[in-house]
Order: structure tokens, then C-alpha cells, then sequence
């Protein structure tokens, strides 16, 4: 796989992809040993207590703040299409706000889905589907269901 080295801030860096973090089971807070040869970087797991499990902790795996964030600064997802995806129909803001407060183990199932629906709407959007073609394919992937 070749990447390319972005400017960050005032600094570098790579970006590595979620399947091959979730390989390497790194996540959000892992701490890595970088080391060299002088031609190659090697990037190791260090603390394997920081290894980020999907069952554990499925916000940091989704990263549920980021995805609705993304909807609404880059693709336009604002308030009644944002409300057409959140199973209680929470405005975007207020789900940001709520997202940022509260402990994962108070996730319960019906916001798990919400945070997939948003995932696979993001998704959709970041492959160049429309707006309404993206909140529909997110809807058919993960319905509202009736514990919703």
C-alpha cells in the first residue's frame, strides 16, 4: 500500500487506515514505537492495555463526534435530513454535544445503529453519491428498527 505524507498543523503525517489499524489492533490513544533503518519506518504496538476492541468501546471504532461532523461541514447534512437518520430524531448539533458527554458504556443498541447509519451515509457521500442518494443507501443498510 503507498500513501502519501500530508501536512498537519505545523507537522507530517500519514494517515493509516481503520481495517488496518483494527488489524493491528491499534486505535484512538494506542501507543506505537516508531523505528527505522534508515529506508523504512516501523511502526510498533506498544501498549497492548490501549488496544482498542469494537465490543469495548464502538464510538472510539466509529468515531460517531468525526462521522457527523464531516456530514455537515463538507457534505451539507443539516438539520431534517440529519433528523431522518438519528432514531430519535436529534438535531445535529445537540447529537455532537451529546456524543462528547457521555461515558460509551451508556451506548445503548438503537445508538450504535444510529452511529452506522451515519458511517454508511458518510460513506456514501465521501464516494461521490448525492445527499439524498447517500441517507437512502444508509437507511436501507441499517434501518430504523423498532427498538428505535
Amino acid at each position: 500500500m503507498e500513501k502519501r505524507i500530508k501536512a498537519m498543523g505545523n507537522s507530517f503525517g500519514l494517515v493509516i487506515d481503520k481495517p488496518m489499524l483494527r488489524m493491528l489492533g491499534l486505535g484512538r490513544g494506542s501507543v506505537v514505537k516508531l523505528t527505522t533503518d534508515g529506508r523504512r519506518l516501523v511502526i510498533e504496538r506498544v501498549d497492548t492495555s490501549n488496544r482498542i476492541e469494537p465490543s469495548r468501546d464502538p464510538r472510539l471504532e466509529l468515531e460517531a463526534s468525526a462521522v457527523a461532523r464531516a456530514l455537515l461541514d463538507r457534505f451539507g447534512l443539516w438539520i431534517d435530513d440529519f433528523k431522518r437518520l438519528h432514531h430519535a430524531g436529534w438535531r445535529p448539533l445537540a447529537y455532537i454535544g451529546w456524543l462528547e458527554g457521555v461515558p460509551s458504556e451508556n451506548l445503548n443498541a438503537a445508538d450504535l445503529e444510529t452511529m452506522r447509519r451515519l458511517e454508511a451515509c458518510l460513506a456514501e457521500c465521501q464516494a461521490g453519491a448525492t445527499k439524498e442518494d447517500a441517507i437512502a443507501h444508509a437507511l436501507r443498510a441499517h434501518p430504523l428498527g423498532d427498538h428505535e
